[in-house]
């Protein structure tokens, strides 16, 4: 079939040269030159593929299906200095084109542009709502803005046009990363759960954002340098449990082509134990990852916060110290952008652990400029006002907290209620411990150390 369209294309190329004002014929080439090219691209055949949209091109200069063709190739090889000329031509030829709207929502978000790509998708979202690639990015944007709310809506709006919506895999994946942001991990993996092998991306998503939860239990760190260093059995076990279940969700991943991001999470699980030499193995291999030969560039972010964990569970502060180092400078981008983010957040718990608050601020601000909403970047500035004995600072950072999450985190809300009894703003402690006690009536020690305490001071 390939042989006879393109024995088509060079007989109607011929022709086209006898004639050349034919347009007619002219769109016909194009035509043919597009069939061809999508063939090729279904097959991968990407570079071939390219030069026959190009060919098309000469035939009709803003060809729809060659132009957006270019713009999906060079998207899938990750040209995006290529994508936008062919994307904008469709977009001048047809604005209201839901692929190459979305392709170009796609370049802005890629180059970090968060106001022009929030314009692109939400502009889908107003069309479709159940446009779920556009739905995950905007949750991404929103939340990280610190537009819960407004996040919150687009899901709404998308369950209520179609109730039904609940059991497709892309929206159980963008309402799973929604409640993450607003720190429920357990909704959050009831959500990812329910997504479907047959929807094959939206599984992978689900199945990795699974195993950091699996890791990271309510943004918690189970295992640290103490724990390997004296190791004691229910951190043993709770470890191992949690291991397990990541090991199967995994396992999951096995059937997919390996890709550095399996990589990344094959070693973060072998980590996640207080056994020193699996966490050396697992330091290796982050480190054979996360350079180039001479280590003088980075080649993957998510690698080198795997060797600086590394180096931390086994009480190497300083090498840790420096290899976090390297990543200051480097230009924000979304692909790197979680694991920039716990690189910043573990080097301002190294600082913050010194007694180093003034080294530790400079890389919670840079956390919360790029996530305003971050929890853990929160907590870490609490604390410090806290030790600090500044305890209005200190509930300033923990009602954002517990505001973040919708005043459904309880941790969060003991924080503020305590840092509020010490600022002496009696009621709304109390009001505080009452929300914790309504989220979990056997919230330890709230009632008695927080609670009972205020109430005596306003009887006084």
């Amino acid at each position: 079939m390939m042989t006879e369209m393109h024995v088509k294309a060079k007989s109607l190329n011929n022709r086209i040269q006898d004639k050349a004002n034919t347009a007619a014929l002219k769109k016909e080439g194009a035509r043919i030159c597009n069939l061809q090219a999508e063939l090729l691209y279904r097959r991968r055949e990407f570079s071939q593929a390219i030069d026959v949209c190009k060919q098309a091109l000469q035939y009709h200069e803003t060809d729809l299906k060659a132009n957006l063709l270019l713009s999906k190739i060079y998207k899938e090889e990750n040209k995006w200095t290529l994508v936008l000329q062919p994307c904008q031509t469709v977009i001048q030829v047809d604005p209201h084109n839901d692929e190459a709207n979305s392709i170009l929502a796609d370049f802005y978000y890629i180059k970090s542009e968060a106001d022009n790509a929030s314009t692109g998708y939400t502009a889908l979202l107003n069309k479709n709502s159940q446009h779920w690639h556009a739905l995950s990015r905007v949750v991404e944007l929103f939340c990280r803005n610190g537009e819960q709310l407004s996040a919150e809506k687009y899901l709404d709006k998308a369950k209520e046009v179609n109730p039904r919506c609940v059991t497709e895999s892309g929206y159980n994946v963008c309402r799973g990363r929604f409640e993450w942001y607003t720190g429920d991990q357990n909704q959050a993996l009831r959500y990812y759960s329910r997504t479907k092998d047959s929807c094959p991306i939206w599984r992978e998503k689900a199945l990795y954002y699974m195993i950091d939860i699996c890791l990271n239990p309510d943004h918690e760190i189970i295992i640290d340098a103490n724990s390997v260093e004296n190791p004691e059995t229910t951190v043993i076990e709770e470890a191992s449990e949690q291991q397990k279940l990541a090991l199967h969700y995994l396992d999951l991943l096995g059937k997919l082509p390996i890709t550095d991001r399996y990589l990344l999470a094959q070693n973060f699980i072998r980590m996640h134990t207080t056994d020193k030499s699996s966490i050396q193995a697992a330091l290796e291999e982050f480190n054979k990852m996360a350079f180039n030969a001479d280590r003088t560039q980075i080649v993957n972010v998510g690698a080198v916060f795997g060797v600086a964990r590394g180096h931390m569970l086994l009480k190497q502060l300083q090498k840790a110290k420096t290899v976090l180092k390297m990543v200051i400078g480097r230009i924000w981008n979304f692909d790197d952008s979680d694991y920039l983010e716990k690189c910043w957040l573990l080097l301002a718990e190294i600082y913050v652990n010194q007694n180093k608050t003034d080294q530790a601020v400079p890389y919670l601000d840079l956390v919360l400029k790029y996530n305003c909403n971050c929890l853990k970047a929160f907590e870490a500035y609490g604390f410090m006002r806290e030790r600090e004995q500044k305890y209005v600072e200190a509930y300033k950072m923990y009602e954002k907290a517990f505001g973040a999450t919708k005043e459904r985190n309880p941790m969060f809300g003991y924080k503020l209620a305590f840092t509020y009894l010490k600022a002496r703003r009696l009621f709304p402690c109390i009001e505080t411990c009452q929300k914790v006690l309504d989220l979990n009536p056997q919230y330890p020690k709230i009632k008695k150390e927080i609670m009972d305490k205020a109430i005596a001071l306003i009887r006084t």
